[in-house]
């Protein structure tokens, strides 16, 4: 199959940052200190600097306003424009991507261990202290009424808006992925070991499985209820909903990058190999195209018609990936946030 690169944007350093879409722009930050936003053709619109590496993934609310986290130890509130508009100050740094909540709170973790919650003029309402690093983004529940996040201390810990905590989940293990929410509210995570886990939404646990190396990257869902997940044995995992493996796939180094998947089934990753990998529902090799370094950015698809991740080499790349499902909005892409 032909690969159809239709743009590459150049930032100033490597990119850890996930790729988030609102209204006809793309936004990524970079280890550079800049938050970029770019036109769906790969042309800057603005850039914001930051005091520090941005590997956080923004979120965006409702009115444009794109939140993300800082290696300074900042939350920032930009506006759709590129101005400031506020930024909290945290006691540590801030690797966790944000999620937006109800009444436009964002919810972020951070280095100083604990998760806060923060109002849309950038207020603390609350924060609720772990026992370590928090490196997770946080997830919500479908009713937005529940906070999922994962600390170093090895709890996943469930909670509620108002900053009580619901219950906590110990994974024996370091917590470092974003958890993935499933239509009928199971939680699914991995800690930096090899588990793979599954929960119902009281944390008691379903499944687990069991992979060959250790597992830093979020899972994804397709559709059908099919988990996907990467691992540092080089290996992308296909699970079915019961937690089985349904076959995995083969690539040239470990999978930092969490996958992504279309509403075709075609599941995109990177590995630090250097290339962005398409693979079909049944575990077969769709395309590759090698960047210029490790890719540790989660694919984003637009509407099953562009899909882009940035890559260590300091670039944003953009594929046409149309296909049977283009137009459609894409099925089981988590992107994390939750606004109502």
């Amino acid at each position: 199959m032909p690969i159809y690169v239709k743009w590459k944007f150049e930032s100033g350093s490597g990119i850890y940052s996930s790729a988030r879409y609102f209204n006809g722009t793309i936004f990524i930050g970079s280890n550079d200190h800049f938050l970029y936003a770019i036109s769906l053709s790969g042309k800057l619109r603005w850039k914001f600097k930051a005091g520090g590496e941005v590997q956080s993934s923004p979120a965006i609310g409702h009115d444009g306003t794109v939140y993300f986290g800082c290696s300074d130890g900042n939350l920032y509130a930009v506006s759709k424009s590129g101005d400031l508009v506020w930024k909290f100050a945290t006691g540590g740094g801030v690797w966790s991507s944000p999620a937006l909540g109800r009444n436009g709170t964002v919810f972020v973790g951070s280095w100083d261990n604990n998760i806060y919650a923060v109002s849309a003029s950038g207020d603390k309402i609350w924060s609720y202290k772990t026992n370590d690093l928090i490196w997770s983004s946080p997830a919500m529940s479908r009713d937005g009424g529940t906070i999922y996040i994962g600390s170093d201390d090895g709890y996943l810990y469930a909670i509620s808006d108002s900053g009580n905590i619901r219950w906590k989940f110990y994974a024996y293990q370091q917590i470092r992925s974003t958890p993935l929410i499933g239509s009928d509210g199971m939680i699914y995570f991995s800690g930096i070991e090899t588990r793979l886990h599954a929960l119902y939404p009281s944390g008691v646990e379903k499944w687990i499985y069991v992979t060959g190396g250790t597992v830093r990257t979020s899972p994804c869902m397709s559709y059908d209820g099919y988990i996907y997940s990467g691992s540092d044995d080089n290996y992308l995992y296909s699970l079915t909903p019961r937690g089985a493996l349904s076959w995995k796939f083969l690539t040239g180094n470990a999978i930092m990058s969490s996958p992504a998947v279309a509403c075709d089934k075609t599941v995109y990753v990177g590995s630090d190999d250097g290339y962005i990998y398409a693979v079909t529902y049944v575990g077969q090799l769709k395309w590759r195209y090698q960047t210029g370094d490790r890719i540790r950015s989660t694919p984003l698809l637009i509407m099953n018609e562009l899909m882009v991740v940035g890559s260590t080499d300091g670039n944003v790349y953009a594929f046409n990936v149309s296909g049977p499902c283009a137009g459609k909005p894409t099925q089981g892409n988590q992107l994390y946030i939750h606004v109502t």
